[in-house]
Order: structure tokens, then sequence, then C-alpha cells
């Protein structure tokens, strides 16, 4: 599925209209939210971070990746002289292939960081506390029996 992001700026607000493909190049749009001059004012110092924070609310609350691609955007569009509306389009496959992208490369590293922690051959681990009451002798030494209150709480099958 495929995303649009038109933003607009305008003299006092900024305007995202977000729009979801329902057929191959058929879209709708399912938000639309304007933002004051603050959100402005963060844009224009740049700080990508802040601004996706600032984008960002309980109606529009796109995924990491979206909304730092807006931000970078929206900062651009604020930095250059001219203030054209942009659109901005994603695609959930191009999301999906670049996480494999980044597992893929960090396999490696796991791999070693797993071999790490299940590595037997350190020392500090054959003093671990509590360890002796694993011996043989201590386990022999106790004598349980289990018990049963009342034989009324035994639950027979009759219906056979």
């Amino acid at each position: 599925m495929r995303q649009k992001y038109l933003i607009i700026p305008e003299k006092n607000s900024l305007t995202i209209k977000e729009s979801s493909e329902l057929d191959k190049g058929i879209f709708q749009q399912v938000e639309e939210i304007t933002y004051d001059n603050h959100v402005i004012q963060v844009a224009k110092e740049g700080n990508i971070k802040k601004l996706v924070n600032a984008l960002r609310t309980p109606v529009f609350y796109p995924v990491t990746y979206c909304a730092t691609k807006l931000a970078e955007s929206i900062v651009n569009i604020y930095k250059s002289t001219k203030n054209d509306p942009v659109e901005v389009v994603f695609s959930d496959i191009d999301q999906l292939s670049r996480d494999e992208d980044k597992d893929k490369s960090c396999d490696s590293d796991t791999s070693v960081a797993i071999d790490t922690l299940l590595d037997d051959s350190d020392s500090d681990n054959d003093n671990i506390e509590g360890d002796d009451l694993l011996k043989d002798d201590n386990i022999k030494g106790i004598s349980s029996t289990i018990k049963i209150a009342d034989e009324d709480d035994l639950v027979e099958d009759d219906e056979k």
C-alpha cells in the first residue's frame, strides 16, 4: 500500500493532507491537519527530531521513517525561497525491504553477541549463589509428602 502526503505551506500555517492508495493509482484522502506558527518555527530551526515530535498528534502519527522524511521535506520547504506544495509518497513495500536490509546487516553482530552470552567457559558462572542447594546431599535429606485436606475435594468420574 502506498501513502501520499501533500505538504502545503501557507502564510501563517502548514497543512498536511494524507492519502492512502485504495487501488493502483487511486488515492483517498484520509486526514488533513493544519499546524500553527509553532511548527513553522521548529521547521525553520531545522531540528528534525523536534519537528517530528511537533508533527505527531493523537490523530496524525506517522511511523518514524515517514515522519522523518516529512520533517526533512518541511525543513527544505522553509529553507528554499519557493513555498510551493510538496508531495511525498511512501510505499510499504519499500519500507519492508529497507527493514529487511537492516536486519541482514545486524545478523552477524547479533549472532556474535548471542554466542558470547551462551559461552559456558566463563569462570564467573562457576560459583553461582545458591548453587550448593542443587547438590545431591541436600536433595536426599528432603522428606515431604503431599496430603489432601479433605476427601470431599476428590472428583470421581462416575459418568463412564
